[in-house]
């Protein structure tokens, strides 16, 4: 019965420690669910250049490609790449989730206060001609026309067209993941470390130094197996759901060092209950 109980408690542990480093992997590769899908449905560049074009016309005929080059400087700048990734984000949670968590106020602030950071360069470019103000100005009255209060509905829309059923569902549960990725992680140490403890209480008199050798050991075998076969099964559930994935670096080498780990503490629990005998 003894024998049955630890067989069991060790599958626990085995099971849990997949479970967690398949966690970590994850978390890894997955900051929102905007990192999943190729945003083509949100064309914000075009809203920047809305912005700055009532100003093209203050600005000299011989200013003009250092304006444009200008607009390409605004919409590549990380700032805004960030502004536009959070609204990526939120179209992507609102479609998965049914609700509009859009926040239009702190978004305008956001892009405007990011557009006028460029101000004194336009300024300058436009010898004079448009202050600092009329830049804020500009800007604020682009933000509060209708149409742009229109654009956060049309880019939702517009990612429900795009999206597949089944690319929702998988959005959908990757949303939840990112939302409880924390306690996760959090549950799985736990029962782990509940399970351990209740090892070695079973397994007294350093008994429990074989047992965890042997789970160790098991546990490093599997890992690398999922090392080998990750891979290939994340190509497979591209291929089903119909979703290229960008991975970051390789995320399945935590597979490997987690293999090798799993290894060396089984060998060393191994040498530690042959010394004890």
């Amino acid at each position: 019965m003894k024998k049955i109980i630890n067989g069991f408690l060790g599958l626990i542990v085995i099971g849990f420690s997949i479970v967690l480093v398949g966690t970590l992997m994850v978390q890894s590769q997955l900051e929102n669910i905007s990192s999943l899908v190729e945003p083509t449905f949100v064309d914000v560049e075009s809203q920047v250049a809305h912005y700055l074009e009532p100003i093209r016309s203050s600005i000299p005929e011989t200013k003009q490609a250092e304006f444009d080059a200008l607009q390409e400087q605004v919409v590549s700048d990380p700032k805004f790449q960030e502004i536009s990734e959070t609204l990526v984000t939120n179209a992507l949670n609102d479609v998965v989730s049914g609700g509009m968590s859009m926040n239009e106020t702190a978004f305008k602030e956001d892009v405007q206060a990011y557009i006028e950071s460029y101000a004194p360069e336009i300024e300058t470019l436009s010898e004079g001609t448009v202050s600092v103000d009329e830049v804020s100005t500009v800007v604020e009255e682009a933000l509060n026309n209708p149409e742009f209060q229109q654009t956060y509905e049309t880019i939702v829309t517009r990612v429900q067209q795009e999206l597949s059923p089944k690319q929702q569902r998988i959005l959908s549960y990757v949303n939840g993941f990112t939302k409880m990725r924390r306690e996760i992680i959090t549950g799985t140490i736990l029962i782990l470390a509940v399970t351990l403890l209740v090892l070695v209480l079973m397994n007294r008199g350093w008994q429990w130094s074989k047992l965890f050798g042997t789970i160790a050991l098991i546990m490093s075998i599997i890992m690398l197996m999922l090392y080998f076969v990750s891979p290939f099964i994340m190509t497979f559930l591209q291929n089903r759901v119909g979703m290229s994935i960008t991975l970051k670096q390789n995320p399945f080498k935590l597979y490997l060092w987690s293999a090798l780990g799993a290894f060396v503490m089984g060998i060393l629990f191994k040498i530690l209950n042959r010394f004890e005998s």
